[in-house]
């Protein structure tokens, strides 16, 4: 689909106008028709090339975000077929984060985290691109209007009742509230009852953005809980890498990762069980801003 979407890319004029431009893309290989959604953007207080942000919807719930160059291609991307390219984003208040994308030619990006910088965009009402030209960075800045495109999501996770990636406005942990900026708030706590998988933790933090749950750091303490979360993800997300002391999910081996949950874990050596599974929605977590 990426290919495709590239192909269309490339296709399309850049709009004049600003905001969102909607265009209908046929493909015979397909059931039934796409949809562009394109907006371009010059660089902030200066001369450049065009910078085109564009959104693919096949109706099948894996939209695609892709970057495309009116002219030339920024430093990151002189390279050949299939050149890693990065990218500074930020999405509205959230950190300013350097991204990996694949370029066929050095002009046309694809995100590599796809699943989760489309996801973000979906969300989001702001995004702002930096790159070098020549030496010389240039950033381009989106208002996002708000898409009627569906994402699919991916199996549920959830943590002392609350799904990953779930808005709750009238909901709280019951947890100690800890650090907090604008808008993203954690709350902290320890020997928490049925904190995953039906299993006590030794400790738990959670993480919302507008009342979303984004982040949860769950700590076992215990050989149980421990295999039990480690059997909870794999149920859902399939096994993790093989001989690793870094345990992750989903086991991502494609170019481009559509997952948008990511959950981390390191293999315990001295029987403690003390470190954490760490949960991320992706999406979430490139538009919220860091708590310090």
């Amino acid at each position: 689909m990426i290919r495709k979407a590239l192909l269309a890319l490339s296709l399309l004029p850049l709009a004049a106008n600003a905001g969102w431009s909607q265009q209908q893309i046929n493909d015979p290989s397909q059931p039934g028709p796409s949809t562009a959604y394109t907006q371009p953007a010059s660089p902030i207080g200066g001369h450049g090339p065009e910078l085109q942000l564009m959104v693919i919807d096949s109706h099948d719930g894996e939209p695609a975000a892709l970057l495309n160059f009116a002219d030339g291609g920024p430093d990151s991307c002189q390279g050949g077929q299939g050149t890693a390219c990065t990218a500074k984003v930020r999405f509205d208040q959230g950190a300013t984060t350097e991204l990996k994308f694949l370029s066929d030619n050095g002009r046309q990006l694809a995100p590599t985290d796809l699943g989760a910088f489309t996801g973000a965009l979906l969300h989001a009402r702001s995004l702002t691109v930096e790159v070098a030209f020549s030496g010389k960075p240039m950033r381009y800045r989106y208002d996002l209007a708000p898409l009627n495109i569906e994402q699919s999501r991916p199996a549920t996770v959830t943590v002392m009742g609350f799904d990953l990636g779930r808005a709750y406005p009238d909901k709280k942990p019951a947890l100690s509230k800890g650090k907090s900026a604008n808008g993203s708030t954690c709350y902290d706590g320890k020997n928490v009852a049925n904190a995953l998988a039906g299993n006590t933790a030794a400790a738990v933090t959670l993480c919302f953005y507008k009342d979303v749950l984004y982040s949860a750091l769950v700590t076992p303490g215990s050989e149980r809980s421990y295999n039990a979360a480690y059997t909870y993800f794999s149920e859902r997300f399939g096994e993790p890498p093989a001989d690793s002391p870094v345990l992750f999910w989903p086991d991502v081996d494609t170019r481009i990762n559509r997952a948008q949950t990511k959950v981390i874990a390191f293999t315990s050596e001295d029987g403690t069980f003390d470190s954490p599974f760490i949960i991320t929605d992706q999406r979430w977590s490139l538009l919220a801003p860091p708590v310090k």
